[in-house]
């Protein structure tokens, strides 16, 4: 018996498929289910998995369903889940069609430990309220209480634990989340001993107590209840229910009425190509507040276009998708995690969060507000530790957690992910997993894209998509099971894609699957709840819009936050930014050892100096181009989520010209100091300002070109393969290896070629035509004249091929979000829809 306490016993009577028996349970908390691994197992497929839960508490033995699919009854009646009901002997449980007697159920001795002083004096709470607080504001957990402060500190590493540990704080990566100020990140740890359970208190602000006393370390009886800080009571039971019992219902799951829509599409669906190939399929989604849904589904079911519908990437070409709005007329922020990283990796954690957050924020917010918002939401998902870890040497879970957390920095009430636990180990993809579930608990929406189905277990709903984008399932998982008649759920996939079949077959199945799904109840929930959504939503897209954001001042403000972000990441990759100076003195040197130091002061050298100064001149534009060939495409998923959040093309490409006009200053000044003195130039003063000035617009050419490549290509790859394309012509058309003169219709090509023009500036600054024989020199004309017309015109083209960068990046930008609060395709309905649109969703704005 727990603890040696006499009569604490548990006896009944079960009948069940496997026929008649006696069990007898000590105490703590015993799950009932179909499970093989519960203490009590019922064979009998009526039974959920986890079906009940009996807890040995002071005053006796309690019964409580958790949330099975065909419930409970107590004498005859039916339980309500989460209700817990006292046993006595000769009480009829019936769980499915498993029948249960309670043959014995006597109470402990022990009365309940009293609370701490200075608590509120109120009962201890049950061990689903403890678990599940009331969410409060994060500032005022943060900052509007005596308590933590807002340095949260890190988990303390476990020595010589064993694996059924529990973890209790406000970080939601515990096992266990309280959701208030006076609890800290991590409170404290506990697990299994001596019949009771060892707490350990992790250094907590606000301190843990039995009995009123203050604990560090302690064996606690399964009776007792603890004090976290000075208001909140955890029954230990509790903490022995989470390890024997698992994860409780979620909040979905507990209470779907009280939780409000956040999001419905009616018949979403999507075609592509000339032949307007189906790859969506007259969708239904919805999700309410604190709802945690999967969309799973092979390769070509659609999953990612449905995604893209769903977070505004790409409108619907048919149906309507109607989104919540805030009191004030905008939108509910959305947050959306792409499979690709969106937080540079450049930075460490907390500065990458606060000024990519910055952006998202009207012009003016307080630095400090959001630095603080940042370590709250680091804190929530368990990266406190690693505020000042640079994020490319966190792990793939951890990147992955970042990236959440830069989503949750506006505290949207609605998150969508894209598959991501790809390329997580599986632990790692299991901690992610959790810590969306608490999300959810928390109240937060969540669209979870994955195929893979190991990741599924802890989600409220679970949509299959086939092939084709063809919705054929909306429910639980334990629905999904029953629906197609198979307790693996990867076996779904190979109903819905058989394996060898013919396309014909593979169509069949589907539309086999599709008219099931169609005809069950499951559908019809499906569209009550829609339809409801719709009558909630729809009114929203009437109400009036907030007013516009001053132009300019967002402009100056992105500027500023991008500029500013870009140049510390910039600084923070010092191995690149030390190639990219370093290889000016090389070249320099390297150009020494081919050129003597009178060439450009000797009359007999004067067209061999020419070589000289086209080389020098190709290379700065050289410099600019690789400068800028990889700063677009390798952030590409950054800058398509942040587009998605308002940030502009023109301020987003002014940022990477601003700093790389910078660093090539730096190199052309490098590159002209070596020169003058390694050289001896004619001019004086006056020559090393115009060639700085030549030198710099070369530079700023070439850095112009690398990022309209950079903004053409998808890959850093790609657009490295692109800059020997833009070089070499930079080499034929230059006008030093073929003269201006022998180009013949090359002449038309050159006049875009920055090394004509840097080659013409620097001739003319160096006084070339004073060396050059103008009977028997190529290239005379090239070089005499007044530098005026080569210096505007390396200054036109520069600028040109930056407004050229502008275009391609926000030709890349994602479609943005309608005004309207609803996202609606032409309201054409094709195909044999499962009902028309609502009448509601005809009065909804359309948009793109």
């Amino acid at each position: 018996m727990s603890n040696g306490e006499a009569g604490a016993m548990l006896r009944v009577q079960v009948r069940d498929g496997d026929g008649e028996r006696e069990l007898h349970f000590d105490g703590g908390v015993i799950l009932a289910g179909r499970e093989p691994e519960v203490p009590l197992r019922l064979n009998d497929p009526l039974v959920s998995r986890r079906h009940a839960c009996f807890e040995l508490r002071p005053d006796g033995w309690y019964v409580v369903d958790v949330g099975s699919r065909n419930g409970s009854a107590w004498n005859g009646q039916r339980l309500a889940p989460d209700q817990p009901v006292r046993l006595r002997p000769g009480d009829v449980l019936q769980l499915g069609n498993a029948f249960l007697t309670v043959l014995e159920a006597e109470p402990v001795s022990l009365a309940p430990a009293a609370p701490a002083p200075g608590s509120s004096g109120a009962p201890p709470l049950s061990p689903r309220e403890s678990a599940w607080l009331p969410p409060s504001s994060a500032a005022a957990g943060a900052a509007g209480r005596e308590g933590e402060s807002l340095s949260h500190p890190a988990r303390p590493a476990r020595v010589g634990i064993a694996d059924n540990v529990v973890h209790v704080g406000r970080a939601l990566d515990n096992d266990i989340v309280i959701n208030d100020g006076y609890v800290s990140s991590y409170h404290l740890e506990a697990w299994p001993q001596d019949g009771g359970m060892l707490v350990r208190d992790l250094g907590s602000r606000n301190g843990t107590f039995v009995n009123g006393q203050r604990i560090t370390e302690q064996v606690v009886p399964l009776t007792a209840v603890l004090q976290l800080g000075p208001q909140v009571t955890l029954p230990v039971a509790r903490l022995m229910q989470q390890l024997t019992v698992g994860p409780e219902p979620s909040l979905f799951m507990r209470r779907p009425a009280e939780l409000e829509h956040l999001m419905a599409g009616v018949g979403l669906g999507r075609v592509v190509g000339k032949e307007r190939k189906v790859i969506l399929r007259d969708v239904d989604v919805c999700v309410r507040r604190g709802q945690f849904v999967a969309i799973v589904g092979g390769s070509g079911a659609g999953k990612t276009t449905l995604m893209k519908v769903l977070n505004g990437y790409t409108p619907p070409d048919t149906g309507v998708l109607y989104l919540a709005r805030t009191a004030q007329g905008a939108e509910e922020e959305i947050g959306y995690v792409p499979q690709e990283d969106i937080i540079h990796r450049e930075l460490p954690l907390r500065e990458a969060i606060v000024l990519s957050a910055l952006l998202r924020y009207p012009p003016g917010t307080p630095r400090e507000l959001v630095e603080r918002r940042a370590e709250e939401v680091l804190a929530q998902l368990g990266l406190a530790e690693h505020q000042q870890t640079l994020v490319g040497r966190l792990s793939g879970g951890q990147r992955k957690r970042a990236s959440v957390a830069l989503e949750l920095m506006r505290n949207p009430r609605l998150l969508i992910l894209d598959e991501p636990t790809s390329g997580l180990d599986p632990a790692s993809g299991r901690r992610l997993i959790k810590l969306l579930r608490s999300l959810a608990n928390s109240g937060v929406g969540i669209f979870l894209v994955t195929h893979a189905l190991e990741n599924v277990e802890d989600v409220d709903t679970i949509a299959f998509l086939a092939p084709g984008g063809v919705l054929v399932f909306w429910g639980t998982l334990e629905e999904a099971r029953q629906h197609f008649g198979t307790a693996d759920l990867a076996g779904v996939y190979d109903l819905l894609d058989p394996d060898g079949a013919s396309p014909e077959e593979k169509r069949a199945a589907v539309e086999r699957w599709r008219r099931r799904f169609l005809e069950s109840a499951h559908y019809q929930r499906l569209r009550q709840e829609v339809e409801e959504a719709v009558r909630q939503l729809a009114p929203m897209a009437q109400w009036p819009l907030p007013p516009a954001q001053n132009e300019r001042e967002l402009l100056k403000w992105q500027l500023g936050g991008l500029a500013r972000r870009y140049y510390r990441i910039l600084l923070g990759d010092r191995r690149n930014l030390a190639l990219l100076l370093g290889q000016v003195p090389v070249i320099v040197l390297l150009a020494r050892v081919l050129f003597a130091a009178d060439i450009l002061d000797n009359l007999r050298l004067g067209n061999k100096s020419l070589n000289l100064l086209f080389i020098l001149g190709t290379s700065l534009v050289w410099f600019g181009t690789i400068n800028a060939a990889r700063e677009i495409c390798k952030e590409l998923p950054i800058w398509e989520r942040e587009s998605h959040v308002g940030v502009r093309p023109i301020p987003y490409v002014l940022s990477k010209v601003l700093v790389l006009s910078g660093l090539a200053l730096v190199q052309t000044l490098i590159l002209l100091v070596m020169f003058f003195t390694l050289w001896r130039v004619p001019g004086g003063e006056e020559a090393f300002l115009g060639t700085l000035v030549a030198g710099f617009l070369a530079a700023f050419c070439g850095m112009a070109v690398g990022l309209a490549i950079s903004a053409a290509t998808p890959t850093p790859d790609r657009a490295m393969t692109l800059v020997p394309v833009a070089m070499i012509p930079q080499i034929m058309f230059g006008g030093a290896v073929i003269p201006l003169r022998d180009m013949g219709q090359g002449q038309h090509i050159s006049v875009i070629i920055a090394a004509r023009w840097v080659f013409e500036a620097l001739g003319r600054f160096t006084e070339r035509a004073r060396y050059l024989d103008p009977a028997r020199s190529l290239h005379y004309e090239q070089v005499s004249g007044s530098w005026f017309e080569p210096v505007a015109a390396l200054a036109v083209l520069g600028l040109a091929f930056a407004g050229l960068a502008v275009w391609l990046v926000a030709r890349q930008a994602p479609g943005m979000r309608s005004a309207g609060g609803t996202r609606a395709g032409p309201h054409s309905w094709a195909g044999p829809g499962p009902h028309p649109p609502t009448p509601s969703a005809a009065s909804g704005r359309g948009g793109t």
